[in-house]
């Protein structure tokens, strides 16, 4: 009797522990049930809400395109709707502007049907010189005058001056950062040199047509039409030995440039034309120039150097200038855009 209610007794234990287990996992499982409802209206709200701001994130940036926005808005409009990059660059890649050596065939196709705009305007360049292809007298090279000043004439000193003339331009070039035309105006109106043979702008100056070398390359040879890359044949500028000697012509107006094409100087010489730009130039608001485009090449040009513009670049002037002291030849600029 004793045994059957201690056995009794056991099983009213198991059975009141599984009902209150049971009771726990009903409880439990109504948690649950209370959490997951939580967990999809706090997903679902979160959804809506993420929606609402792509929405009108969208709708304000067609807004703004709409009413005139700018470029860097309708790109950023553009890369939103395609999954693109939101930056205006990645938006809206550009092309850079880049230099080529290209042969008359590639061009004559390139351009074929365009029309050269600088043909016969108005052309200028730093200095004239007579495209003489011998070495300078010296490293200072001749100042601008090859008729006068010479290596004897730069190893001349002054007797009251404790230098010479070619020691008191290379002083000034290296201790002041002059220029070499000015360190040799400077010299010589300080009586460093003898009178006026190593001065700039008022040395003798070979005249046109004195004879062989002595030819003096006008600026407007580069715009005559004639491509010949001979100086003999008398259609190629040149500059005197010079510090970033330039030339340039004027279009009469803003123009968009798309090509520039040089022709090189070829029967000696066309190493001078290396480490180059190709500047686009026009006037500012306050009237002064500054440069709107610029394209640099440092190795040697080829006898056809092909210069492309990226798209919209504008410019009144185009200027053609080597960095460092050299000269310049062009046997032909054409310039071609709208």
């Amino acid at each position: 009797m004793s045994t059957l209610k201690q056995r009794t007794q056991h099983v009213g234990i198991i059975v009141d522990l599984e009902d209150k287990d049971s009771s726990t996992k009903e409880k439990t499982s109504v948690v649950d049930d209370d959490k997951e409802k939580k967990t999809n209206k706090s997903s679902t709200y979160d959804c809506f809400l993420n929606v609402a701001i792509i929405v009108a994130t969208i709708f304000a940036i067609a807004s703004l395109s709409l009413s005139g926005g700018s470029k860097y808005v309708q790109n950023l409009r553009k890369a939103v709707l395609s999954g693109a990059p939101s930056n205006d660059k990645a938006a809206t890649p550009e092309v850079p502007s880049t230099t080529e050596t290209i042969t008359a065939e590639e061009l004559s196709k390139l351009l074929q049907g365009k029309e050269n705009i600088a043909l016969g305007k108005s052309a200028a360049q730093s200095s004239t010189g007579n495209g003489e292809a011998k070495p300078p007298a010296s490293e200072l090279g001749d100042c601008g005058c090859p008729l006068t000043c010479d290596s004897a004439v730069l190893a001349t000193a002054n007797p009251d001056l404790p230098y010479s003339c070619g020691q008191r331009i290379a002083y000034l070039i290296t201790t002041h950062g002059d220029p070499r035309d000015k360190a040799c105006k400077a010299a010589s109106e300080a009586n460093a040199c003898v009178g006026d043979k190593c001065h700039p702008e008022k040395c003798p100056k070979p005249e046109a047509g004195a004879g062989k070398g002595e030819i003096l390359g006008d600026a407007s040879k580069a715009l005559d039409g004639d491509k010949n890359h001979s100086y003999d044949g008398k259609s190629v500028t040149a500059t005197n030995e010079e510090a970033n000697p330039w030339w340039q012509v004027d279009l009469g107006g803003v123009h968009t440039i798309e090509h520039v094409v040089l022709y090189n100087r070829m029967d000696c010489c066309s190493d001078r034309l290396k480490n180059f730009h190709v500047e686009l130039m026009d006037q500012n608001k306050e009237g002064a120039w500054e440069v709107t485009a610029d394209v640099k090449q440092d190795d040697e040009a080829g006898p056809i150097t092909l210069t492309k513009f990226k798209e919209g670049s504008k410019g009144k002037i185009v200027r053609v200038r080597l960095e460092g002291t050299g000269v310049l030849s062009l046997a032909e600029v054409e310039v071609y855009g709208k």
